[in-house]
Parts: structure tokens; C-alpha cells; sequence
């Protein structure tokens, strides 16, 4: 039978389905070296091997470099509660598993709104509960066992995954203890894009908090003052920021 040449996009989907599949493998060997360490790590390193050139159909060849720590303070994942999809993972898997890697549950992206069956709902909630997004980060013996420098960048990236993730109040906390008990000075990072990204959002944020009437100005722009070592700009001052411009 006569063999066709490949057309540039079958030759661009092989690469990626390539890439895809090195990636994977890489991720679950560095997994399982830093699970069951050097004694355990080759019985399961060849097993894992078997697993993908069998699902594949062809040789998995590796260049993997074992790592002794890692930098990952949160994790965004979805998670099932029900078997929607054959052989994947439920919530309690991951969850043991992000538990065993030092980060514990923040919250879930859930309001509610399960897999509605029915028409007599209330709106906003209803339905069963099968899968959602699940938010986890790392504990604070482990964040702040951090020296220094590493600290003060370590909470800045924290505090900002957690404000995009709905935890604001944790995040202030953990600025809040970072500056009065850790020692650290955020004012160091002080135009870097990261820290400008969390000081406009906690700008935002403790804007709306001075609306909240269970809380006192001055306790509010006192948190402010504590964390970023300035004065809360108020009234014309706040959006002629150049933070907003």
C-alpha cells in the first residue's frame, strides 16, 4: 500500500499529543520520587513507564532530574464527587494526596448550583452536588519555615491566589502576620508587577470593606496602614492612584 505524506497539521497534532504525553509522565515521575523516595522510586518509575508506552503504543524514553522541594503555594483543581468521567480521580483521592504534599483545603468554588434535575428549584440552588472546583494551599508551618527573602515573595504570591480565589480575609491575615510577627517589608517589592497586582486589589478591597457597617474606618485603614506601611488614600486620592491610571 502506498504511504501518503503527512499533512502539516497531522505532523503539528503528533508533536502535541507527544508533548502532552511527556509532561504527564514527567509530572507523575516527579511525584512518585518525591513520595516514596530513592528506595521505592525505580519499581514505580518502571511501572508508570509500562503504563504510558501501553496506552501509547510506542517507547517512552525519560530525562527526569529528581527535586528535593518544591514552590507551589495553591492549587486550583475540579474535582468530582460523583464518577462522571471512568477511572477518574473523586475528590477524597486528591484531596489525600494534596494533604500528603503539605497544602490543606482552602474552599470550593460552589454557591449551590448542583446538577439541576427537576423544574421546582429555587434559583441559585439546586440540583446534585457532582463536581465543582476545589482551592488548596500550603499550611503555615510550611510557608513560614520560608528564610526571609523566599518569605516575602512567598507571600505576596499567596496572598494574591487567595484574593483571586475568594479568600480575602485569609489573605489579610496572612499579610497581617507576615508584617507584625515575620518582620517582612513589603514596601521592598514595592513596584514589582506581582506586588502591584495584589496592592491594587487589596486597594479594592478595603475600599468596599469601609461600606461594610460592622466595620470602623479607622479599623480598616488601620489594617491598610499596618500592611503596605502607607496611609489609605481616600475620597479624589483613591482612583487618582497610579495604580488605576
Amino acid at each position: 500500500m502506498q504511504a501518503y505524506p503527512q499533512s502539516w497539521e497531522q505532523r503539528i497534532g503528533d508533536v502535541a499529543r507527544t508533548v502532552v504525553w511527556v509532561l504527564l509522565a514527567g509530572f507523575l515521575l516527579y511525584v512518585l520520587a518525591t513520595q516514596h523516595g530513592p528506595r521505592g522510586y525505580d519499581s514505580q518509575r518502571t511501572e508508570v513507564l509500562n503504563r504510558f508506552e501501553k496506552e501509547r503504543g510506542s517507547r517512552v524514553i525519560s530525562l527526569i532530574h529528581r527535586q528535593e522541594s518544591t514552590s507551589v503555594l495553591g492549587v486550583r483543581s475540579e474535582v468530582l464527587f460523583a464518577p462522571v468521567y471512568v477511572g477518574a480521580p473523586m475528590f477524597g483521592d486528591l484531596n489525600k494526596f494534596m494533604l500528603d504534599e503539605g497544602l490543606e483545603l482552602l474552599n470550593f468554588d460552589y454557591s449551590g448550583a448542583g446538577n439541576k434535575s427537576g423544574r421546582f428549584t429555587l434559583p441559585g440552588r439546586h440540583g446534585k452536588l457532582l463536581s465543582s472546583d476545589a482551592v488548596w494551599i500550603v499550611g503555615n508551618d510550611r510557608l513560614f519555615a520560608a528564610k526571609a527573602e523566599r518569605l516575602a515573595e512567598d507571600v505576596i504570591r499567596l496572598a494574591l491566589f487567595l484574593v483571586n480565589n475568594g479568600a480575602t480575609d485569609v489573605a489579610v491575615d496572612l499579610l497581617i502576620r507576615a508584617v507584625t510577627r515575620e518582620g517582612v517589608s513589603l514596601a521592598l517589592y514595592d513596584g514589582q508587577p506581582i506586588f502591584q497586582a495584589l496592592h491594587k486589589k487589596a486597594l479594592l478591597l478595603f475600599k468596599s470593606l469601609l461600606a461594610v457597617p460592622q466595620l470602623q474606618e479607622a479599623e480598616v485603614t488601620g489594617a491598610y496602614r499596618t500592611i503596605f506601611d502607607r496611609e489609605f488614600p481616600l475620597m479624589n486620592q483613591f482612583y487618582q492612584s497610579e495604580l488605576f491610571n
